[in-house]
């Protein structure tokens, strides 16, 4: 039966040089699908380039693989658990290499059937409760450790009209006092609201990883504020989310930009590798197809 389709790879653009030992090793240890497609991942990075080792960053893994940026690091976590890759930590990006040793894995224990599993007695004191499966859970019982009462914030009102607030009163309506004091705005409760513009950066770059950056959300809070003024100052008539996400867009088309790009910070100290590629002519983005 011969199939069409456009898609014919072919060994002389490139293969991974495996031993078949190593193969045969690993249809022996079982490995669930996320942490195996991180592990093909590894391998491709490593011997696919003749090569032990190599720095791959968390938005690499999630590009290759599809899997959101916790998934990544859950199976980073299972196949260091098994011995099955090394993993050295670095001040930017961490170095992964394949273990070939197969004599070091550690193979995950098997889960028990449902069916297997003894059933849990019911405690004798449970007279009634839902039924799930073969276990009573009981109802909950309120109790003083568990009751919580209500805040209940009590609006003291002035004896007097034109009477000050005294620290601590919750001014409710400052048409009670006299003018001068209406103006006075250090007795007013002050509010204060995250910048939206900080707040749609971080939204961009955790969407664009599928997941936290990298860094502290102190420093990525501190850059995403240095990244929107910086646009808005070069940019005036554009929305500065908008170009964020566009730059963002803009990384995957290189590879080292995109192997790279993981933080606000290290897009506001590159932006301009970037804006070459998105080919900004008087203001106006040009987006590429």
């Amino acid at each position: 039966m011969c199939i069409k389709t456009m898609i014919n790879p072919q060994k002389e653009n490139g293969y991974v040089a495996i031993a078949n030992e190593i193969w045969d090793a690993l249809a022996r240890i079982r490995i669930n699908g996320e942490a195996r497609q991180v592990l093909d991942v590894i391998l491709r990075k490593t011997y696919g380039w003749n090569k032990k080792e190599d720095a791959i960053s968390l938005s690499q893994f999630c590009l290759t693989t599809g899997l959101k940026r916790i998934a990544v690091c859950k199976a980073i976590k299972k196949l260091l658990f098994i011995n099955i890759i090394t993993q050295k930590d670095t001040s930017t990006i961490n170095i992964y290499a394949f273990n070939k040793h197969y004599d070091t894995w550690k193979p995950l224990p098997k889960k028990i059937p449902p069916s297997n599993q003894k059933d849990t007695p019911v405690p004798k004191k449970v007279m009634s409760g839902k039924v799930l499966g073969n276990r009573v859970v009981p109802k909950r019982i309120h109790t003083k450790d568990t009751l919580t009462k209500p805040l209940i914030q009590k609006t003291i009102i002035p004896k007097g009209l034109g009477a000050k607030p005294q620290k601590g009163e919750n001014v409710s309506d400052i048409s009670e006092y006299d003018p001068d004091i209406a103006n006075d705005t250090s007795i007013i409760p002050k509010k204060s609201f995250g910048n939206p513009l900080v707040a749609g950066a971080i939204e961009a770059i955790t969407d664009h990883l599928g997941g936290k950056p990298d860094g502290t959300m102190v420093s990525e809070r501190r850059y995403a504020k240095h990244l929107t003024d910086a646009l808005k100052k070069e940019y005036p008539d554009q929305d500065p989310i908008e170009l964020i996400r566009q730059l963002l867009r803009a990384s995957l088309a290189d590879q080292w930009i995109a192997k790279n790009c993981t933080s606000l910070r290290w897009l506001y100290y590159n932006k301009q590798k970037i804006l070459q590629t998105l080919k900004f002519n008087q203001g106006k983005v040009i987006k590429i197809s």
